[in-house]
């Protein structure tokens, strides 16, 4: 599993600066701001917001590659799923999608392509993202009002 990194430091303006990476992310999800409670508030608004928008593109591809085959089992966890994805607000708190998310991690799981499938390693980096999210703690944030910073400090 592939685990969010989280770095931060001040920019040039003096702001406490988060930046969260992920290989499934485009481009990193970077915060600045004074208030170090503020960075926390919008951390936790901006991962609600991408699980939400990865977990409705992860069950777009398989209601298209395999939708129409799924019976049984697979059909109902596709529609736990979409019932999990219409749940989630972006007004919701990480602790509400994590604790929802984890219990819905084997769905995900269950309904991931064949290895061999071209859309395996986008699905797969998805997934692992959605693990991550459920590992990840806002407590990390919170050592940026404790640790000196520097620019580009680890965590």
């Amino acid at each position: 599993m592939k685990s969010i990194k989280v770095t931060y430091g001040k920019n040039l303006f003096g702001q406490f600066e988060v930046c969260l990476y992920h290989d499934v992310l485009k481009e990193p999800i970077g915060i600045a701001h004074n208030d170090p409670a503020e960075i926390r508030r919008e951390v936790e608004q901006l991962l609600v917001i991408t699980v939400k928008t990865l977990l409705a593109k992860y069950l777009t591809v398989v209601r298209k590659t395999k939708g129409n085959y799924l019976v049984g089992d697979d059909r109902q966890r596709l529609d736990d799923l979409n019932e999990v994805k219409s749940y989630f607000t972006r007004r919701m708190r990480l602790a509400t999608v994590q604790r929802t998310l984890k219990a819905h991690l084997l769905n995900v799981s269950a309904l991931l392509p064949g290895k061999r499938s071209r859309f395996y390693p986008s699905q797969l980096l998805k997934y692992e993202f959605f693990q991550a999210v459920c590992a990840f703690q806002l407590e990390q944030i919170d050592r940026l009002a404790t640790v000196p910073s520097k620019p580009g400090y680890n965590v």
